[in-house]
């Protein structure tokens, strides 16, 4: 796999997230995409299912701000470290920090998603 090919599709992926842009944003994926969100859990799989993950993530949020902060490819495989800022619809505003690593497959699309964050560190910014 060419290390510019996985670093294209990655990063047009958080293009067409920060844009709100579903329907560009799932395009980045494999039919049968496996998304560990966040790993340790049960994957989420198929389009049906990121469908979901869109809208709970870009979604509940009146604004919403996606910044990739650094990009590491290796192989078929690129880790991210970004940032996303939220503001809810009753005001309260959120700040999920994570890295994820996207396994892009001969197809150029994302197989395989990996995500590291802390879901009680954003359950409790949405409860203050």
């Amino acid at each position: 796999m060419n290390p510019e090919t996985v670093k294209a599709t990655v990063t047009s992926l958080f293009a067409a997230m920060q844009a709100r842009d579903f329907d560009t944003w799932l395009t980045y994926f494999a039919d049968d995409v496996k998304n560990y969100n966040p790993v340790g859990t049960p994957p989420l799989q198929g389009h049906e299912a990121m469908k979901r993950v869109f809208q709970n993530t870009v979604g509940g949020f009146t604004d919403w701000k996606l910044t990739s902060e650094s990009m590491f490819v290796a192989g078929n495989e690129a880790a991210v470290k970004y940032t996303a800022t939220g503001k809810l619809k009753n005001g309260k505003l959120v700040v999920i920090d994570g890295i994820s690593v996207y396994e892009v497959n001969d197809a150029g699309k994302v197989q395989t998603v990996r995500a590291y964050w802390h879901p009680a560190e954003v359950a409790a910014q949405m409860k203050k």
